[in-house]
């Protein structure tokens, strides 16, 4: 099973317990309580909808070069 920390509506965090523990086990209640289970394509950045359904973060945008400074003689 695959946990992810909420952070909102934002996946912070993910953590995988060991095969046949449960994350009750892993951590105090009141930090158990801010997990979450997660389908295991989810990772960090993921956003949590409404409906309970997961989506990626949308892609960066890409980097452009930076303007050249023009010598305008001054």
């Amino acid at each position: 099973m695959k946990y992810g920390r909420m952070f909102g509506n934002i996946v912070g965090e993910i953590f995988v317990p060991l095969d046949g523990v449960d994350i009750s086990e892993c951590f105090t209640p009141e930090v158990a309580s801010l997990f979450t289970l997660v389908p295991e394509e989810v990772d960090v950045g993921w956003l949590k909808l409404p409906d309970g359904s997961f989506v990626a973060p949308p892609d960066p945008a890409p980097e452009t070069a930076p303007i050249p400074v023009t010598d305008l003689g001054a």
